[in-house]
C-alpha cells in the first residue's frame, strides 16, 4: 500500500463468485484535499447561508434533507474505495442536483432546468459506466488500492491508456469546440442551491 493512504473496509456489499465489491473508505492526500476545504468547508458555509436564506420557506425541512443528502453523496463520491461506490456517490449528487435545482418547481423554468440537469447527468453516467467496464476488463478489479498501482504500467498510446484518460472519458463530453468546459445548466436556474453557491 502506498505511503499516506488509508483504507477501511466496512463490509462486503456485492459478493458474486470471484467478484466482490466492498463498502469502504479510501483516504489519500487527494481525497483529504477535496474533503477538507471543498466538501466540508464549502458545504458548511452553504448550510450556514441557507439557514437565513430559506428562513420562512414552507419546505425548509425538505430543502435541508436534500442539502444534507447532497453533502453525504459528495463525501461518498470522494471517499469511496472503489469505482462502484464512487458511482453511487455520483448518482446521489446527480439526484440531489435535480431535486435542488427544481426545488421551487412552481416556476416552469426551474422544472425545465432540473430536467436538463438530469439529462446532462445521464451523459456523464454513460462515460463513467464505460470507464468502469474498461477498468474492470483491464485490471480485473474496481478497487482503487488494486487498480492505481497497476495503472502506470499501461503503455502510453495504447487504446486502453488513451480511453482511460479522464479528459477523454467524462470531461470530454462537456467541452465545446475551443476545448473549454461547458456547463449547460446556467440558463434559468432559480433554485435555492444555485443562489447559495454563487
Amino acid at each position: 500500500e502506498p505511503d499516506h493512504t488509508y483504507e477501511l473496509d466496512l463490509f462486503t456489499w456485492i459478493p458474486a463468485g470471484d467478484f466482490s465489491v466492498d463498502i469502504g473508505l479510501y483516504v489519500d492526500p487527494l481525497s483529504i484535499t477535496m474533503v477538507t476545504p471543498m466538501v466540508t468547508g464549502v458545504g458548511t458555509l452553504i448550510h450556514l447561508y441557507s439557514v437565513g436564506y430559506m428562513h420562512g420557506d414552507p419546505r425548509f425541512a425538505r430543502f435541508f434533507a436534500y442539502l444534507n443528502l447532497f453533502a453525504v453523496s459528495m463525501l461518498l463520491l470522494v471517499l469511496g474505495d472503489n469505482l462502484l461506490l464512487t458511482f453511487l456517490g455520483w448518482e446521489g449528487v446527480g439526484a440531489c442536483s435535480y431535486l435542488l435545482i427544481g426545488f421551487w418547481f412552481e416556476k416552469p423554468e426551474n422544472g425545465t432546468a432540473a430536467k436538463k440537469a438530469f439529462v446532462t447527468n445521464r451523459v456523464g453516467d454513460t462515460g463513467f459506466l464505460i470507464a468502469m467496464f474498461v477498468t474492470f476488463l483491464t485490471f480485473g478489479s474496481l478497487n482503487y488500492s488494486e487498480v492505481l498501482p497497476m495503472a502506470p504500467g499501461l503503455a502510453e498510446g495504447t487504446a486502453v491508456a488513451d480511453f482511460m484518460h479522464p479528459d477523454r472519458v467524462v470531461v470530454g463530453a462537456f467541452r465545446d469546440e475551443d476545448g473549454d468546459a461547458v456547463a449547460a445548466l446556467h440558463d434559468g436556474i432559480d433554485g435555492p442551491i444555485v443562489r447559495c453557491d454563487v
